[in-house]
């Protein structure tokens, strides 16, 4: 476990609309922020004794809160052909879950919801983190994706035909360790089926909302369609992943629901080809859908839909570029990948305050004027933890950091 740490000489952003304060003093203790303490910062260095925390000068940076990946496939690639890495066997699938880890952490990405594996693999990765067996960011594992027959990739899915057979598959995730449940509403871009239908009723996937939150366990519906976004919420799913065919008034009913909007709009630039007509009006389509719920005022958590066609780990930052070409200010854009994106991942993730774990970043420049200045990480802290950037970033072929 990581002993006392303390950051000083910065800026932290902190709280739920990262707040500014001039630091006196950041506690890191057991993994957890101890105490936060405002104030002009003398001491400089690091403690001399055997016994003495280490200190970590910030350079009159920014420290904050460590992004947060809504939406995430560890164990996919990101490369050229989509789905590869789920048609290898599962020893290659843990590995590449491995190194998609470590490309988030190198990305300033501390946590994840990772919403789809064709078995456990993540779920296990997610437990080997958790135990300090390997290092990578904290993971909330959906493991199978609940998908009607013939539905959206439902070769790696679990099919389910009727509402009996939706909630034994719920039930027979949660009994696998998952601590998400994934609801495939619609079909979807990235498979042979049709964007626009509809692939299970509202009470279809109520059955599996009850059994998840009976066990305390969050749902996620994949819905394109607008009729398949109106029927999640009835359901009663916590968040929507995608939307992109979403009108204003569903968006106005995804804000009185309380669910929250996570677009992956960023995939659907990756994977598309704006020269195809089909391609330029889908994503056409999307961002106008993610400006739109911007406009009516959707709580929107950043999520890449990274391992998916030519999206590897460590995109946030174009996700957030495109959340403010479509109206949303830098500093929404930053909560959006910390403090909104961290409350679908748990309790005191994606913010700095006491108790809240001890993942951060620190950066030259205020990225709530300039959201892109979580591209230039000084240092790294993850799970009170400093983690040498630069190593990690050329340890696994990516820039020099």
């Amino acid at each position: 476990m990581a002993g006392e740490l303390i950051v000083r000489n910065g800026i932290a952003l902190v709280g739920a609309d990262l707040e500014a304060m001039q630091l006196g003093e950041l506690t890191i203790s057991a993994g957890k922020v101890a105490a936060i303490s405002a104030g002009e910062n003398l001491a400089r260095g690091a403690g001399q004794g055997a016994g003495d925390p280490v200190v970590v000068d910030a350079g009159g940076g920014y420290v904050v809160p460590a992004l947060v990946d809504a939406h995430v496939h560890l164990s996919l690639s990101g490369g050229p052909v989509p789905f590869a890495a789920w048609n290898t066997d599962r020893d290659e699938r843990m590995a590449q879950t491995m190194l998609s880890g470590l490309r988030c952490l190198a990305a300033g990405i501390a946590s994840v919801r990772d919403l789809g594996c064709p078995d456990p693999t993540v779920i296990e990765y997610a437990r080997m983190v958790e135990d300090g067996t390997v290092l990578g960011p904290r993971v909330l594992a959906a493991g199978r994706p609940i998908t009607a027959p013939n539905g959206h990739i439902f070769a790696y899915c679990c099919v389910a035909d009727g509402a009996d057979e939706v909630r034994g598959a719920a039930e027979a995730e949660l009994r696998a360790g998952a601590s998400v449940i994934k609801l495939m509403a619609s079909g979807g871009f990235s498979s042979a089926t049709d964007p626009n239908a509809v692939a299970f009723t509202s009470e279809e996937m109520r059955r599996a909302v009850e059994v998840a939150h009976a066990a305390g366990v969050p749902v996620a519906a994949h819905a394109h369609s607008d009729e398949a976004v109106r029927a999640s919420l009835e359901a009663g799913v916590d968040t929507i992943e995608h939307g992109a065919f979403a009108a204003r008034e569903t968006h106005e009913l995804i804000n009185r629901s309380g669910a929250t909007l996570v677009p992956t709009l960023y995939a659907v630039v990756a994977a598309g080809d704006e020269r195809s007509p089909r391609d330029a009006e889908r994503l056409a389509r999307f961002r106008e859908s993610v400006r739109t719920a911007i406009e009516t005022g959707v709580p929107v958590a950043a999520g890449t839909d990274a391992g998916t066609m030519n999206n590897p780990p460590g995109r946030q930052l174009e996700e957030l570029l495109e959340y403010r070409r479509q109206g949303m200010s830098d500093h929404e854009a930053l909560r959006s990948a910390t403090t909104v994106a961290g409350r679908l991942v748990g309790e005191g993730v994606g913010v700095l305050e006491v108790g809240a774990a001890a993942d951060l970043i620190v950066v030259p420049n205020d990225p709530r004027e300039d959201v892109a200045a979580i591209g230039e990480i000084d240092t790294l802290i993850v799970g009170g933890r400093v983690i040498d950037r630069n190593d990690l970033a050329i340890a696994l072929g990516l820039e020099h950091a």
